[in-house]
């Protein structure tokens, strides 16, 4: 695990000082620069490539407007998804079409991996990792193997982003507590900005983190609670 893990050392600290920048140039564009940070993350560690967070974005969106409420009308009448014949079905041909596109584009970077491999240019990324234990995988066959991986690097997309637009919600209506935050990075990291190695030197940034994932889960976890940043209670 130690040696899988060091292959990409350093690889989210990079984007995050690229999104950085990025902010600092364009603070508007902060909802979709945060996406794209996310995306590249997740491009590089699937594939070692970030470049191809351009399409991988759209395809993210793409599969998450067709599976919410908010999205194809079949996802409220859902008798409607059978009762119209497929020829004539606008939603089963508009959803056929995304997910061929879709699945192209994860098999396209599959065998380019693959091909990256045999020339020795292929640099460590989770589909190389599987490529290279694929005898010891319960996965049956190259596009059930690039459905997988490029679900998991869909799936990296907004589990991440979504917990990093609430906690600079969080901090702009508490910005007592980014105070707190920016005082305790600055005097640890002495201008520089955190790492994971700083992490366990930074209390109070992780307790507003902590308290972020608490207050809006990635996922459903039970009963809606308001924040507790003003209160110092519990985490904080």
């Amino acid at each position: 695990m130690e040696g899988t893990n060091a292959q990409y050392w350093g690889m989210m600290e990079f984007e995050a000082k690229r999104w950085m920048a990025r902010l600092v140039e364009n603070p508007d564009d902060f909802a979709f620069s945060l996406e794209d940070m996310c995306s590249k993350v997740m491009a590089k560690l699937t594939w070692d490539d970030d470049s191809l967070s351009v399409p991988l974005t759209p395809s993210a969106w793409g599969l998450l407007t067709q599976m919410s409420p908010a999205g194809p009308i079949t996802n409220v009448l859902t008798p409607l998804w059978d009762w119209v014949p497929e020829p004539i079905n606008p939603w089963k041909l508009r959803e056929r079409k995304r997910h061929d596109t879709q699945q192209a584009f994860f098999m396209e970077n599959f065998l380019r991996t693959r091909e990256l491999m045999k020339t020795g240019k292929q640099g460590p990324c989770y589909t190389r990792t599987y490529i290279e234990t694929a005898a010891k995988s319960n996965i049956s066959g190259d596009y059930e193997a690039s459905c997988v991986l490029g679900m998991l690097a869909l799936v990296g997309i907004f589990t991440v982003a979504g917990p990093l637009y609430y906690f600079l919600i969080a901090m702009v209506h508490h910005p007592e507590w980014q105070r707190k935050c920016q005082e305790e990075i600055d005097t640890v990291c002495r201008g520089l900005p955190p790492t994971i190695n700083d992490m366990p030197s930074l209390p109070i940034l992780r307790a507003c983190i902590k308290e972020t994932m608490r207050w809006k889960p990635t996922v459903p976890t039970g009963e809606h609670v308001v924040p507790t940043f003003e209160t110092g209670t519990n985490q904080v």
